[in-house]
């Protein structure tokens, strides 16, 4: 873990009650990104590893934003390679990708996005511990307040929709309402999931209001897949296994499989779901290979279950009814781990 470099600073917690009925319809947040981003002129962003639509969106969305109300500042994002169907947001071209091989390299601020622990941040941990100055936005429940100056918000739908209230709304252009727009629609399951409140509605009408092509984004972003995802997800739905009445259905996808299918790692995003959707189904659990030991867990609830308690189990996290993990070792024995945590909330 990093060391605290003053270890009192102020953590900043948004909205401490539960439920959507925390969220206020006020679209300002009490902290301002300006305040933030003024003082320094070397801004590192990064998220966390393999990221998805809503850590990419609000990579790219700051970025974007920095770029329009201060230009003259230097910001660079560090993420690992991305999801080909996310390619299409504006500044993706000037991501580094390659920045294991940059550690230790200084900037006067690095700016976390959607990463709820310090070891999901992959190769940026480097980089995370050679800057003084760190701030961080996240919604995860999860979050372990591994940066002391924190903006956290559970209760909102995504990360992307939080950065929107910390936002000067006369600098969110078109590059930048694509990028949010496309994290809250990734990360609400395009406003299905229970996450969805009154304000991610308003937020996204804002966004929309740069003109954006929403229908494309969200076809793009949520929907479409390549030939060799669809397959992989024929792969997991033809070797479904169920347990506890039907209740749960589960799939476990080995490097075989995936090579067979012509996916890696990255690609697997959006298999999960298809088995949440199995009628009957309150809990989906996806486990896919990464390597010889190493296991990648995904895990969806319907209605009640809190999975996000089943993936802290594990070192992982997430939301309520999205989240995952990883683990090293015998399959077996970790799947039946995770089956009994699931059976002791599942009725």
């Amino acid at each position: 873990m990093p060391k605290a470099k003053k270890p009192k600073k102020i953590c900043i917690l948004q909205n401490k009650k539960k439920g959507r009925e925390a969220l206020d319809i006020n679209l300002k947040n009490d902290t301002q990104l300006d305040d933030v981003i003024e003082k320094y002129e070397n801004i590192a962003i990064t998220g966390h590893v393999r990221p998805d639509g809503d850590c990419l969106g609000s990579c790219l969305g700051i970025k974007n934003y920095i770029n329009n109300k201060f230009p003259s500042k230097k910001v660079t994002v560090y993420l690992e390679e991305i999801m080909d169907r996310l390619n299409f947001l504006p500044g993706v071209e000037e991501i580094d990708h390659d920045f294991n091989k940059k550690a230790g390299r200084k900037h006067d601020l690095i700016i976390v996005l959607d990463a709820s622990s310090f070891d999901r941040l992959g190769d940026s941990e480097a980089i995370f511990e050679a800057t003084e100055s760190r701030f961080s936005i996240d919604h995860h429940a999860t979050n372990t307040h591994f940066v002391d100056n924190l903006v956290l918000e559970p209760e909102s739908s995504s990360t992307c929709e939080l950065v929107y209230t910390m936002l000067d709304p006369k600098y969110v252009d078109y590059n930048v309402a694509m990028c949010l727009y496309t994290g809250m629609i990734t990360d609400s399951g395009v406003f299905k999931y229970s996450s969805t409140s009154k304000r991610t509605m308003i937020v996204a009408g804002e966004l929309m209001d740069r003109n954006i092509p929403f229908q494309t984004i969200i076809d793009g972003a949520f929907y479409s897949k390549t030939y060799e995802q669809a397959k992989v997800c024929a792969y997991a739905i033809e070797n479904v296994k169920f347990a506890f009445d039907g209740k749960c259905a589960y799939a476990i996808v080995d490097k075989n499989a995936m090579e067979k299918c012509g996916v890696t790692p990255k690609d697997m995003d959006g298999t999960i779901d298809e088995l949440r959707l199995i009628i009957g189904v309150e809990c989906a659990l996806l486990i896919y290979q990464i390597d010889e030991n190493d296991y990648k867990i995904s895990l969806r609830a319907k209605d009640y279950m809190e999975v996000d308690k089943i993936a802290v189990e594990f070192g992982g996290g997430g939301h309520v009814r999205a989240a995952g993990a990883s683990f090293d070792g015998n399959l077996e024995a970790n799947l039946k781990k995770i089956l009994e945590l699931i059976g002791a909330q599942i009725r």
